[in-house]
């Protein structure tokens, strides 16, 4: 200020800054003049990307003038485009010239004719006029708002526009240049842009790199990383030869990437401007997801400003025949009153937006605020519409002429913009190296990688074999199965695909970042006859999700308010709960977990026992999220497991979430009977859906099926495996502790409910410990399950994968090679994939009759059958004959198998081993009833039958532990 003062003595001063254009309501680069007069400061401005806009317009009318119709033609040529402005010149019926798309060039489309907005015949030679509109961008794939400048001469318009958010990311790219350009001594304009502390915000803000070493040089809301190595293109299309290239070509460039959000605390979808300059970068970009919403909320308001409230109303109460996550909602904040929303209520609950934003912000607060800015964003939690899932929301809120117009994002549209995009740059692969099939090798490794990053797969829409594959190279070439485990069929996919371009299915596919195969959503886009396609893991999304919901309350309500909600613990233990450590001192201060059903060990401890807090804050203090794994006591199930957990820093604190090993069979049962529900829904007439559902004849499997019961009579009203069960009593409960009075009233309660229970496996041929998801819709309970012993050891390979990927291949061997004091049946074993020898296992070869697994194994299946399987990511189920290291005799063994680092990892159990498990829970079930019925000792009547019985079932007991006597007995109460 002094500067500008003392310039001010001499006369008038130009200033460049960062100011708000009341036009856009957001903030652009501005210039203004100042004077001083009778000791009053005076001074005018203008926007920078207007006086663009004006400037391009203003060169097309002088070529025009100077050359008549052949100013068109040099229009069309793009010679007066200028950054990301265009002239365009029309009449009312037709466009004359285009300085970007000259081909559309002719009149205009009819239905735009019919909208009467094209009509210049209101207008004299030499009228300007200034206009905002909504209009789908191709840069971005979601509409946005444009501003244009428009003159009148000749007859003809004459007008340039921008895309607002473009033009105020080239704003603040251009501010950090000149700050550069005015700061150069001692490079003070390092510390400028760059905070002292990280910063939370919804502004757009700078960075700088060094385009020789690729390091970030200035950094505008996190300071750690500046000096580090530059990530903006590790996730982008591009390389940072492509982007240095094409910057020493044009000086400018935009790009699109995944990138850590300053006002939500996740990675999202980015669209950044660059600049070179004197061998420097300057940066700036906006999420495209906050763009997309505030574009909508924004179009709903020129609609209501431009057409009527009437037109308004009518299109935002248009509801689309399929449900979308992005609506828009308009509301009275006066008396309360939704009166138009694009979604179905049925879809969120019946609880409006409205309805759902005041419980954590008061009316009298948004009105504040939506009247002195130009908006305002809001988070809170809400059903979404598309997954009927309760998710956290991100809301965008403009006030005009006494309404709300608003729209917003949940949660799990964040890795849907994501996927979307991994897909796009595929296609641009594919599209820039068609020339003898040089993509394929672009997209598809030359070995099998690990990534917790999107990866691209591209199948033929013609023989439905898959093309190329960004993570597993032995899938190239083979059948596509990602359609296997989905309701969806391929002719289903395909004719979606043909009318509509795009799609989403889910399924159960391999997590190459977990190595066993979990629920999967993925996007699907159809190409020249080839599907491009790109998912994300339900389970990864669920818990990123549940942290991106904590920080947005975090920043709603502050640090001690979010601190006291996450210590909330539910009456009934949940395995994914949030935990929030102080980053200064390690200590754990909320989680939402009792402490005691984790064996006090907090999360964080437990973290830190197997990577060091330096390896752990070097990657979060940057503002980017970090998977890790360790083992750590499940509170539902009370045991340890190997648990994957996200962790993200945000205002000082360390937020995590994650999931048990035990959590991936769950999800997948749920999306099993999801299935089934869908296939009820969408064939209810005359009880197709039974039929769908069932097979002809009896089937064997190691997938999970649905069963379907009727609530009212408890009979089995369709089966997946075996046909003659349907119409039979159902028997899922008899070995339950739970009744099915119990169960039907939790369902009433709840909707859905857990059941764990003895039942056939179709896999084996024998009863099995089985844990069933089941759920209620119209009267009927829809149910799918997984077998106990199948899961355990699914588990214990999951568990070792993650110890590989986290320690390395050494580590993880020789703890395999721990061999405990007392054998255990079920241990791993690891495979070297080359060779074929057992290079680790979890037991003394003696007791196996020192016949390694693996022998055994290929003795009764050829091993290039099972490398057919396993190389593709998936695993396998064998059966074989081998010792029982417990028992001592040779017994059927079942074992899974998994291919990962040049490994091959099995574990198994053994024959006997069932009836161990089916024992441990009769006993877990006995103690169930004990501790619900303690009073009066009731759970001995409970157990005990009042005559002796004669069963095949297995049965409790109980003994008291000080007078060794009976105290109930399941057969013969004589005994007590």
């Amino acid at each position: 200020m002094e500067t500008i003062l003392a310039e001010l003595q001499d006369g008038g001063v130009w200033v460049w800054h960062m100011d708000r254009n009341p036009a856009t309501q957001t903030n652009q680069l501005t210039r203004t003049y100042l004077t001083i007069y009778d000791g009053y400061m005076f001074g005018a401005s203008y926007s920078l990307p207007d006086l663009r806009a004006q400037s391009v317009v203003d060169d097309s009318v002088y070529t025009y003038r100077s050359s008549g119709q052949a100013g068109f033609d040099t229009i069309n040529t793009g010679a007066l485009n200028r950054l990301d402005l265009y002239p365009v010149v029309r009449s009312s019926t037709h466009i004359l010239a285009h300085g970007t798309v000259p081909a559309i060039v002719g009149p205009l489309p009819d239905v735009q004719l019919a909208t009467g907005t094209y009509d210049l015949s209101g207008f004299e030679d030499g009228d300007s006029y200034w206009t905002q509109y909504s209009f789908f961008d191709a840069n971005t794939g979601i509409y946005q708002t444009k501003r244009a400048y428009a003159t009148i001469y000749d007859g003809y318009a004459f007008i340039s526009p921008y895309t607002i958010a473009d033009a105020d990311t080239q704003s603040v790219t251009d501010y950090a240049r000149f700050i550069y350009e005015s700061n150069r001594e001692n490079n003070a304009w390092v510390d400028i842009i760059t905070p002292d502390a990280p910063v939370v915000t919804d502004d757009l803000y700078p960075f700088v790199i060094d385009a020789a070493t690729w390091t970030r040089l200035a950094d505008g809301v996190v300071p750690a990383r500046v000096g580090q190595a530059e990530t903006i293109l590790d996730t982008s299309g591009r390389s940072v030869e492509d982007v240095l290239a094409d910057l020493e070509e044009n000086d400018r460039t935009w790009l699109t990437y995944t990138f850590h959000n300053p006002a939500t605390g996740v990675e999202q979808l980015k669209r950044t401007y660059l600049q070179l300059r004197d061998g420097i970068v300057f940066g700036s970009g906006y999420y495209i997801l906050d763009s997309r919403v505030q574009g909508l909320a924004y179009t709903n308001m020129l609609t209501y400003n431009n057409l009527g409230s009437d037109v308004a109303l009518a299109r935002v109460n248009t509801v689309p025949e399929e449900p979308v996550s992005t609506y828009g909602f308009i509301v009275n904040p006066h008396n309360g009153t939704t009166i138009a929303q694009s979604v179905d209520s049925d879809l969120i609950d019946n609880t409006n937006d409205w309805d759902a934003i005041v419980q954590v912000l008061s009316v009298e607060e948004i009105l504040d605020v939506t009247g002195s800015e130009p908006g305002m964003w809001v988070s809170y939690t809400h059903t979404e519409p598309v997954t009927s899932q309760e998710e956290a929301k991100r809301a965008w809120l403009i006030l005009n002429d006494g309404l709300i117009f608003g729209s917003g994002y949940y949660s799990s549209n964040i890795p849907e913009s994501d996927v979307q995009f991994a897909v796009s740059n595929a296609i641009r692969t594919y599209e820039a190296n068609k020339e003898n099939d040089v993509w394929v090798d672009i997209i598809t490794p030359d070995a099998p990688i690990r990534t917790d990053a999107l990866y691209p797969f591209v199948i033929d829409a013609a023989t439905w074999t898959r093309l190329a594959d960004g993570v597993v190279p032995a899938r190239v070439g083979q059948a596509e199965t990602i359609l296997d485990t989905s309701s969806r069929s391929v002719e289903d996919v395909l004719a979606d695909l043909e009318e509509n371009g795009s799609t989403w299915a889910t399924y159960l596919f391999h997590n190459p970042a977990t190595g066993v195969e979990q629920l999967k959503r993925s996007y699907l886009e159809i190409r020249d006859g080839i599907v491009f396609g790109s998912g994300y893991y339900t389970l990864d999304s669920k818990v990123q999700s549940t942290l991106h919901g904590r920080i947005l309350e975090y920043e709603r309500d502050g640090r001690d308010a979010t601190l006291a909600s996450i210590n909330v613990i539910p009456d009934e233990p949940v395995s994914t709960y949030v935990f929030a450590v102080d980053q200064q001192s390690g200590t754990t201060v909320a989680q939402n977990v009792d402490a005691n059903l984790i064996d006090n060990v907090p999360d964080w401890d437990a973290v830190t026992a197997v990577i060091p807090v330096q390896d752990i804050m070097d990657v979060i203090s940057k503002g980017t999220g970090m998977w890790v794994s360790y083992e750590h006591m499940n509170p539902v199930t009370d045991q340890g497991e190997i648990k994957r957990t996200w962790l993200v820093m945000h205002g000082g604190l360390i937020f995590g979430s994650g999931y048990y090993s035990s959590n991936i069979p769950e999800s997948d049962v749920q999306f099993a009977v999801s299935n089934a529900i869908r296939t009820y829904e969408a064939n209810k007439e005359n009880d197709a859906w039974v039929d769908i559902i069932t097979p002809d004849a009896p089937i064997r499997t190691d997938t999970m099926y649905p069963f379907v019961i009727d609530a009212a009579t408890w009979t089995r009203l369709a089966d997946g495996v075996v046909p003659a069960r349907v119409g039979q009593p159902e028997t899922i409960l008899d070995t339950s502790s739970r009744s099915v009075e119990d169960v039907l009233a939790d369902l009433e309660a709840n909707g859905s409910t857990w059941a764990t229970y003895l039942f056939h496996n179709p896999a084996t041929g024998v009863e099995q410990l089985k844990r069933s998801y089941l759920q209620l819709r119209d009267g009927i309970v829809f149910g799918s399950g997984y077998y106990a012993l199948d899961a355990q050891v699914q588990t214990s390979l999951n568990g070792r994968i993650l110890e590989y990927e986290r320690d390395g291949r050494d580590a993880v061997l020789a703890s395999i090679n721990v061999i405990p004091d007392e054998p255990v049946s079920t241990y791993v074993f690891a495979v070297a994939q080359l060779t074929g020898t057992t290079v680790a296992q979890g037991v003394d070869s003696d007791l196996i009759d020192n016949t390694n697994d693996w022998d055994a194994v290929t003795a009764v299946i050829p091993v290039q059958d099972i490398m057919d399987v396993i190389s593709k990511g998936t695993g396998m189920w064998v059966s074989y004959e081998h010792t029982n290291p417990v028992t001592g005799q040779d017994e059927i063994k079942r074992t899974w198998l998994v291919m990962h680092g040049g490994l091959i990892f099995g574990s198994g159990y053994y024959s006997s081993n069932i009836p161990e498990s089916d024992v441990q829970f009769a006993v877990s079930n006995a103690i169930r009833t004990y501790e619900a019925n303690k009073e009066n000792d009731a759970w001995v009547d409970i157990i005990t039958p009042d005559a002796p019985i004669r069963t095949d079932t297995m049965y409790p007991f109980v003994i008291d532990a000080a007078t060794w006597t009976r105290l109930a007995d399941g057969v013969v109460p004589a005994r007590v």
